[in-house]
């Protein structure tokens, strides 16, 4: 069985990837569509985490996805779950300890299902009950709900293998060029339309995505990244996302902008309030 989560911001061109791969899998598709809840998270994450940087509500979208899995697997009997998260990823100059409250990353002592033995009840100090409502609160992860044999280990095996992200996709295209076309892989056109505009705010506080330029710089220097596809993305990606105009007028981020009821003065303001924050840890 697969499963999707529909988080209201999709691609339309990953949510059809998705389908058919599935489709020629001959594998069972299951997809929930929590849309209120992710839309709630992304709205408050950009209006109060954005001086952490976009990889703050990313990471936070990321827990919520997990919980949903764990939720699941613990109904369905399902053992073990794989999480695709790089050692690069989840190291402290990435991923600030403070993110991690559940420590569930970076631990030497491997207890993958000790770990999991937590309830979801904050992040970064926020009550989560304060944002979502009861109902809303069931898809964030409760140990306390399960007993212990129903719930699963998971484990992060890019931490143990030796990988060439590179050669990594390259593989993965070649063996769906029969079902998918080249073109609808590319991660500009797959990723979720909050993305863009995650990245871009990180542009205008920032004045780089300190996201996904140090990690994928990371990949280079570990040689599992190639050099020039690298290059070629971050600078298409500085001209395009210096450029405001462009950016808010795109219809991805139109899109994105009027399902969060978010709007040009709204930006502007956690903008301002985002580096008068950064001033003042300065």
């Amino acid at each position: 069985m697969a499963l999707t989560v529909d988080n209201g911001f999709r691609s339309p061109i990953g949510k059809q990837n998705a389908e058919k791969i599935c489709e020629h899998l001959d594998v069972d598709h299951m997809e929930i569509r929590p849309y209120q809840i992710f839309k709630k998270l992304y709205k408050y994450g950009f209006e109060n985490f954005s001086h952490h940087g976009f990889v703050c509500t990313d990471f936070w979208e990321g827990e919520l996805f997990q919980d949903i899995g764990r939720n699941l697997a613990a109904q369905l009997d399902i053992p073990l779950l794989i999480l695709g998260y790089t050692p690069e990823q989840v190291e402290e100059a990435f991923l600030p300890k403070e993110f991690d409250e559940y420590h569930l990353y970076g631990s030497e002592d491997f207890q993958f299902k000790e770990n999991q033995k937590f309830t979801r009840e904050k992040f970064l100090g926020v009550n989560l009950k304060e944002i979502f409502t009861p109902e809303e609160m069931n898809y964030w992860w409760d140990a306390s709900k399960w007993s212990v044999d129903k719930i699963p280990t998971m484990i992060l095996p890019f931490h143990a293998w030796g990988y060439h992200k590179t050669e990594i996709v390259t593989e993965v295209i070649s063996s769906l060029h029969h079902i998918l076309d080249e073109k609808s892989m590319h991660p500009m056109l797959t990723n979720d339309l909050y993305t863009g505009l995650g990245v871009f705010l990180d542009y205008k506080i920032f004045g780089y995505s300190p996201m996904f330029e140090p990690e994928f710089a990371k990949y280079v220097r570990a040689g599992k990244e190639d050099v020039k596809q690298n290059r070629n993305l971050w600078e298409f990606a500085e001209y395009y996302f210096k450029h405001e105009k462009l950016v808010l007028n795109s219809l991805d981020i139109q899109i994105c902008l009027s399902k969060l009821g978010l709007t040009k003065p709204a930006l502007d303001s956690i903008i301002k309030k985002s580096k008068a924050r950064l001033d003042g840890k300065h």
